[in-house]
């Protein structure tokens, strides 16, 4: 599994959504109204030891948030945030997790969709090991 799957899964495990139905990577599911997409956004280079090997990495995670309700979005938005802001040293999955932090400490309204659904970002900068 890739990282974003295993964030996926995690936010399946605490209840946030369920991956694969109303949780999604790399772009919401058009028939799905109220649902979450998680994408990569690149991040900064590995960190590279003496010998040249990479052993730390770095990523940032976009979450967006869409539901036909405007409190609703929000309100889940916020708690994805409140979940994954200062995740430390755990496995996720089949992820080594140094840590999580959020970038942004409220969600940020991007607007609504041709369907008038209200849509919601976050973004994370994590730091993973292999």
């Amino acid at each position: 599994m890739s990282l974003i799957d295993d964030i996926g899964e995690y936010l399946e495990d605490n209840s946030i959504g369920t991956f694969g139905t109303d949780i999604f990577t790399s772009g919401f599911e058009k028939i799905v109204s109220n649902c979450i997409t998680l994408f990569n956004q690149g991040g900064a280079p590995p960190f590279r030891t003496a010998t040249g090997d990479c052993t730390i990495y770095y990523h940032e995670l976009g979450v967006q948030v869409r539901n036909v309700d405007d409190a609703t979005a929000y309100s889940k938005s916020k708690s994805i945030i409140y979940l994954l802001d200062g995740i430390c040293n755990v496995v996720i999955e089949s992820t080594e997790i140094i840590s999580i932090e959020a970038i942004n400490s409220d969600p940020l309204y991007l607007g609504q969709d041709e369907n008038d659904r209200f849509i919601y970002s976050s973004n994370f900068t994590l730091m993973i090991e292999v």
